[in-house]
């Protein structure tokens, strides 16, 4: 059974994953920007850029467990609103926030028990 309080771990595949999206944005900039100095305007920024996205995707956010319901903050999960991706949970909570729970965060176990839940829920009318 899952604890109260679910440990969650920084994803190794989040950061990959930016990484890459953020590598792809420097492909379209690479037909437009000629001149040397542009990319020395660019380059900084897109660093800075994916520094700051990496640095808020290694924050955990902390979830638990109460009777029954996960919970993240006081906003309890909407499982039929909540998805199962390959490699990742998209989890959908009540105060309007989700969350992109990815394979190498949570024990295998617990990524089971997570995408069983979240495939048995009722669709909402």
């Amino acid at each position: 059974m899952i604890p109260a309080a679910l440990p969650l771990a920084p994803s190794r595949r989040a950061g990959r994953a930016l990484l890459l999206l953020y590598l792809l944005l420097l492909w379209p900039a690479a037909g437009v920007l000629s001149a040397l100095w542009q990319w020395a305007i660019v380059l900084p920024v897109w660093a800075f850029a994916l520094w700051q996205s990496l640095k808020v995707a290694a924050r955990v956010t902390p979830l638990r467990w109460q009777s029954d319901e996960l919970y993240r903050g006081e906003a309890p999960c909407q499982w039929h609103h909540s998805r199962v991706l390959p490699g990742m949970l998209w989890l959908h909570f009540a105060d309007g926030s989700s969350l992109l729970l990815f394979c190498d965060q949570i024990a295998d176990e617990h990524y089971r028990l997570l995408a069983r839940r979240i495939t048995l829920a009722a669709p909402s009318p």
